[in-house]
């Protein structure tokens, strides 16, 4: 029996149906890639006799897994199918490693209850890592300590910077008295849920056999962001009898600082003779202005598969718009009176029915950095325009929930080290690193946790009477919420945290309410056996998941977190040469051809209207400087551009503050 396949176009229809043991579909944007990818798992769900287990669908992201689990769902209901208890596995490279640990990691001494590390207790378990083993060496530098553990983990080189320094030689002493930690603590990073299955398939053949006779097909989403570690992975998955179906685009391949490597979907044909290669070459999001504009942009760059982009849209055909503005600030004006206008009088109708009907959630601000984002939400705020911040992770520096998570952490396991190294500076700054460090050494040589150190008299004498009276308040609070953890839901939990340690409320954060999408399942039942497995599907998340498309607000969010979404309208903004790309900041040098190709990104998830925005001089990271425009706006083929004069502040259209209150009021 198979599905209905006749809302899929002749191309769609031959990638689901192929039968080759291996098939490379290139899948531009807008080709409709993810529903391509849904009905084939369905396909296969109701054509084969095979068990539904047997069929793994690999993603980058959970966002994409869940959205791939509801996709398929909803065929297999239009189709009249039953659900099955035998269900396909459909999760990201990362969840499928950690659930083979969970399973089978005892085989390499790992503790059934192992946590992943989070990003903030990775940063304070490398601090007293580099505090030991590198006692010169100074903890500003911690991050790129974290990235030179990390590329090892992946294989990858070390950064130019990092193995120049002659400390370089001393990180085989840093890597080991990390793992070390790691094992005391009963954790794991996240390289290791990729690294550790691939070490017990190695010392153990009979686990990855068993795996390998289970599994007889594998999807992979987004092929083209592989990195050398996950590809290796996937080589293991691969048995005598799996067929491998992997679809994606060279040309949107934009995590080569997550150690994604394009070369494994450009050479696809080499490692995989037999195999077969489809192109998607309809798209059916964006206006034709769009799509040439973007088409002449990527076309520039050498190491790609030259495909076809057919436009089926024909009805809006307006063109990008070019904004050249004198400032970053006169910028931020410029698009927020743009937006005044296109939403003509706050009509919060969505999505987009008509040119002149435009939803605030139709609308999307796109930067390269987060430290650009500022001045857009200042001016949004003025306007009375509601807006959401997507984070660079749900936990962040910037999110609302960053300090909460220490709490969470630290209720699972009150002997998580790193997470009270979280946690004292924020709750009294007098911690500093160096009295942070010799609580650590003090704990270590007494063989205990900060915990135990600090809630016993082998505490005494270690800190001034105000951090006595600080550590005393918080284990008083911690104690008080391991009983609450017990009899309430993990929201009450959440804002007895913010009451008793007094500090905001995620909940009041409606800038920054996209992670609340996420932990809303989480919030019913007993707080206690919900806690572990919310804080594992945060530790599992990328950037961009914390978008809630449901809100009825501007999204402000990077290009890279806006991969894979859509909006009809987009606002590429900070244009500038050494912003985009980005050759004057960041770590490591930029790749011209990947900033080219997340360019392509950032235009092509406009669907009807594109507007692009450079400033001749901007204030940033402590500096003014004259800036030029991005050479990748002058690639932007001329004929679908229309450059736009700004407007001046008195003519920019003010609203009456009554009217700004209404907007929230109705």
């Amino acid at each position: 029996m198979s599905i209905d396949l006749h809302s899929l176009n002749h191309r769609q229809q031959e990638a689901v149906t192929a039968s080759d043991k291996a098939l490379l579909i290139i899948a531009g944007p807008g080709t409709g890639k993810t529903y391509t990818l849904a009905h084939r798992i369905a396909y296969l769900l109701k054509g084969t006799a095979e068990p539904h287990s047997s069929i793994l669908a690999l993603t980058f992201t959970a966002k994409a897994a869940q959205e791939m689990r509801e996709r398929v769902s909803q065929i297999l209901q239009e189709e009249g199918a039953c659900e099955h208890d035998d269900r396909p596995w459909i999760g990201t490279f990362h969840a499928l490693g950690l659930e083979i640990l969970r399973n089978e990691g005892k085989r390499l001494g790992i503790l059934s209850e192992f946590r992943i590390l989070s990003e903030s207790e990775q940063i304070e378990l490398v601090k007293e890592v580099l505090s030991q083993t590198m006692p010169s060496e100074s903890l500003a530098r911690v991050k790129k300590w974290i990235r030179l553990l990390s590329d090892r983990k992946n294989g990858l080189p070390p950064d130019s910077s990092v193995a120049s320094s002659p400390l370089f030689e001393l990180s085989d002493r840093l890597f080991n008295c990390y793992q070390s930690r790691l094992k005391d603590l009963a954790m794991v990073d996240f390289d290791d849920l990729i690294l550790m299955p691939l070490t017990l398939f190695k010392e153990h053949p009979d686990v990855k056999a068993a795996y390998q006779n289970r599994i007889h097909h594998i999807l992979v989403d987004e092929f083209q962001d592989i990195n050398n570690l996950q590809y290796e992975f996937l080589n293991e998955l691969l048995g005598p009898q799996t067929s491998l179906w992997a679809i994606g685009d060279a040309d949107q391949a934009i995590y080569a600082f997550r150690g994604a490597n394009v070369h494994y979907f450009l050479r696809f044909q080499k490692d995989h003779p037999s195999a077969k290669t489809i192109t998607l070459e309809y798209n059916y999001r964006s206006a034709p202005p769009i799509l040439i504009g973007a088409q002449s942009v990527i076309a520039y760059n050498t190491n790609r598969l030259s495909t076809a982009c057919i436009p089926t849209i024909t009805d809006v055909s307006s063109p990008i718009t070019l904004f050249t503005t004198p400032h970053e600030k006169a910028e931020a004006r410029c698009v927020v009176h743009e937006i005044e206008r296109l939403i003509g009088g706050f009509r919060m109708e969505s999505p987009v029915e008509g040119p002149d009907d435009v939803g605030f959630n139709d609308i999307a601000i796109l930067y390269r950095f987060h430290h650009l984002r500022s001045h857009f939400a200042e001016n949004l705020k003025q306007a009375g325009i509601p807006y959401q911040l997507v984070d660079k992770n749900v936990a962040g520096s910037d999110s609302p929930f960053s300090n909460v998570t220490p709490y969470l952490e630290i209720l699972v396991n009150p002997h998580n080290d790193p997470a009270f190294r979280t946690l004292f500076p924020r709750v009294d700054k007098t911690f500093s690193m160096a009295v942070m460090h010799r609580l650590s050494s003090a704990a270590q040589n007494k063989g205990m946790s900060l915990y135990t150190l600090l809630s016993t008299s082998h505490g005494k004498g270690l800190l001034e009477t105000r951090q006595e009276e600080t550590v005393t308040q918080l284990i008083s609070l911690l104690k008080c919420l391991q009983i609450h953890l017990q009899t309430g839901n993990l929201k009450d939990v959440i804002a007895d945290i913010c009451q008793g340690a007094h500090i905001p409320s995620p909940f009041d954060s409606q800038e920054q309410a996209g992670w609340l999408v996420l932990a809303e399942p989480f919030f019913t039942g007993s707080a206690a056996e919900k806690l572990s497995p919310f804080l594992e599907t945060l530790s599992l998340l990328k950037e961009g998941e914390t978008y809630n498309p449901r809100a009825e607000a501007v999204t402000l969010m990077t290009v890279h977190a806006a991969k894979g979404l859509e909006f009809p309208i987009v606002f590429m903004v900070g244009l500038e040469s050494g912003i985009f790309p980005a050759t004057e900041f960041g770590d490591t040098a930029s790749n011209d051809e990947e900033e080219r190709r997340l360019f392509y990104v950032g235009m092509t998830r406009a669907r009807k209207r594109l507007f692009l925005s450079y400033a001749r001089e901007r204030y940033l990271f402590g500096e003014k400087r004259e800036r030029t425009p991005s050479p990748f706006v002058y690639e932007v083929s001329p004929e679908v551009v229309e450059t736009c004069p700004v407007p001046s502040q008195s003519e920019k259209k003010k609203k009456p503050k009554s009217k700004q209150l209404s907007l929230f009021s109705r």
